[in-house]
């Protein structure tokens, strides 16, 4: 007669043989795999590094100028940027004053890395001004003037006139009122300088009389000379006279024959007669000397 097993032995077996394929499983990641696979770059899991971006405020500036480097990454256990840079934080500005056009490199280590990013910094001349003038500084009404301007970089002058080229003279036109003309020059950069001149306008100088109260004296003797002229910027009268107001009497007294010239200020030296203020030719006066009286 055989031998029958008993109903408990049967359960706690298949008990058992549940929590060994239970275990089995678990250890296996829950689909069989053995959990040996290779592990993640690094050494552990985790996102990559990256540069998200890498700029400069000012990708040109001038000589002796400065500029900002901004920085723009993530997942990074360290960045730097290099030419004397150093370290950097991810959204932080580095101010940076190159001498010269310069290539920033900016380095970020981490998961996946190291990662590079660059960006050029351009250096040129800065605007500058040598000199900046009219000739001639006065004109008539409706006259004209010539502009005159040694620079680098890019020169324009308002008042409609526009842009100009260094060295290069350029007319006013037709000019009615008195002008501030200014000059603006500018390089690469967009960085300016400006210089002005103005030329003034109005009528003509002249010279209404000029007179001696006596135009024949003795030695030793005087007369007063007297000048009257209108619209001047300066006027003289030589032989040691000077300067002199209109309508205003001048002594003089002289031992011999006077050739008084009464002139107006002359224009630029070299050209006296060219560049006269709003001119007017000299009026000349002759004070003659006579024999003395007897008694």
């Amino acid at each position: 007669m055989s031998q029958r097993q008993p109903r408990g032995s049967w359960g706690s077996a298949l008990l058992c043989l549940a929590w060994l394929l239970s275990a089995f499983l678990v250890s296996c990641g829950g689909d069989g795999s053995t959990g040996n696979g290779p592990a993640a770059p690094g050494g552990s899991a985790g996102p990559a590094a990256a540069i998200t971006g890498f700029s400069a405020a000012r990708t040109i500036i001038s000589a002796g100028s400065s500029t900002t480097l901004q920085p723009v990454f993530v997942n990074a256990a360290s960045a730097a940027i290099d030419q004397g840079v150093g370290q950097v934080a991810s959204g932080s500005g580095f101010t940076v004053s190159p001498a010269a056009t310069t290539v920033y490199t900016l380095t970020v280590t981490g998961q996946g890395g190291p990662v590079t990013g660059t960006v050029t910094v351009t250096v040129v001349p800065p605007p500058a001004i040598t000199s900046f003038s009219a000739a001639p500084q006065a004109v008539l009404s409706g006259g004209s003037s010539l502009l005159s301007a040694v620079f680098s970089g890019s020169g324009s002058i308002d008042h409609g006139i526009g842009p100009v080229t260094s060295g290069q003279p350029v007319g006013t036109g037709a000019m009615q009122t008195s002008t501030t003309y200014t000059l603006t020059v500018t390089n690469a950069a967009s960085d300016a300088v400006s210089a002005s001149t103005t030329v003034t306008t109005g009528p003509a100088a002249a010279i209404t009389g000029f007179g001696a109260a006596r135009t024949t004296i003795t030695a030793g003797a005087s007369t007063t000379l007297l000048p009257v002229f209108a619209n001047a910027a300066g006027a003289a009268i030589d032989q040691g006279v000077g300067q002199v107001t209109s309508g205003s009497g001048f002594t003089v007294s002289r031992g011999h024959h006077g050739l008084y010239p009464h002139r107006h200020r002359p224009g630029r030296p070299g050209h006296p007669d060219r560049h006269r203020h709003r001119g007017a030719a000299p009026r000349h006066l002759l004070v003659q000397l006579g024999a003395p009286d007897r008694a």
